[in-house]
C-alpha cells in the first residue's frame, strides 16, 4: 500500500509570465481601440471621402470584438485568481464583490446626495430630495 503525502497532489497549472504578459498587452491593445472607437469625429464620416469610409468601417470592425475580449480577458483572469487563492463559489464570490463594491457605493452616494441637493441651486440639473430621488440618484431607476 502506498501513501501520498500532500506535495504529492496533483497541481493545477497556472500560467506562465509569458501568458500573464500577452493577457497585458491584449488589454492594452483593447482600451487604446476602445478610446479610438470612441473618439469620433462626425466630419471624418463623409459619405464620398475614402478616408472616411475606411475609419467608419474600422470603427465598426472594433466594435465587433472589443467587449467579448474584455469579457474573455476578465474570464481569463477569474479563473487564474481563483485558482491562486481558493475556490470560491460564485455565491461567496457575489458576497464580495457586494461588500467589496456596493457598499462603498452606497456609503458614498448616501455622504454626496445631501451635500448636491444643498448645492442644487447651481446645478443645471437640480436633484430633489425625498427618498424616491435619493434611490434614483444610486442609478436603479430612471425617469
Amino acid at each position: 500500500m502506498t501513501h501520498r503525502s500532500a506535495n504529492d497532489a496533483p497541481r493545477e497549472s497556472h500560467p506562465s509570465p509569458e501568458r500573464l504578459r500577452a493577457i497585458t498587452y491584449a488589454t492594452g491593445i483593447g482600451i487604446i481601440l476602445v478610446v479610438f472607437g470612441h473618439a469620433h469625429d462626425p466630419a471624418l464620416d463623409s459619405e464620398g471621402d475614402a478616408v472616411g469610409h475606411f475609419i467608419s468601417l474600422l470603427r465598426a470592425f472594433v466594435f465587433t470584438f472589443h467587449m467579448p475580449l474584455f469579457f474573455a480577458i476578465s474570464g481569463f483572469l477569474y479563473q487564474y485568481t481563483n485558482q491562486l487563492h481558493r475556490r470560491r463559489t460564485y455565491l461567496e464570490l457575489g458576497r464580495g464583490k457586494a461588500v467589496r463594491l456596493l457598499l462603498p457605493y452606497v456609503v458614498v452616494s448616501s455622504l454626496v446626495y445631501p451635500i448636491k441637493c444643498l448645492l442644487s441651486r447651481f446645478a443645471m440639473r437640480p436633484p430633489e430630495w425625498g427618498w424616491g430621488a435619493y434611490v434614483e440618484s444610486l442609478g436603479t431607476a430612471k425617469k
